[in-house]
């Protein structure tokens, strides 16, 4: 009689930790999808397009401190957003995010064309 008992109480037990321990598993499972993705800074260039090279555009921008002129290499892919036609020469307002140390296009929009 005794070992039913303790039979009876040990499957007991084992129903009442099983829902507790899948609740935990889901509780860490929402957890680690809920937690925050870190998005990319979105940034704004303007400039002229000197090349175009296979999915690559480079813009030259007039640095404002001291007129120098810099070079700026972007990605273009299926996510970016055109503007006009990308022609070298072409003036080009540039937005775009850092992504991997590369700098990917989110839009460009062609404001004269050479």
């Amino acid at each position: 009689m005794f070992a039913g008992i303790r039979i009876l109480s040990f499957l007991g037990a084992c129903c009442l930790l099983s829902p507790a321990a899948g609740a935990s598993a889901n509780s860490a499972r929402v957890a680690q999808t809920s937690a925050p993705r870190q998005t990319a800074q979105v940034q704004s260039v303007s400039g002229r397009i000197t090349s175009i090279v296979g999915n690559t555009i480079t813009l030259e921008t007039t640095a404002s401190q001291n007129g120098a002129h810099d070079t700026v290499t972007f990605a273009i892919d299926q996510d970016t957003v055109v503007e006009g036609r990308i022609e070298a020469g072409s003036k080009a307002d540039v937005t775009y995010r850092r992504q991997d140390g590369n700098n990917i296009a989110v839009s460009v929009r062609i404001s004269s064309q050479s």
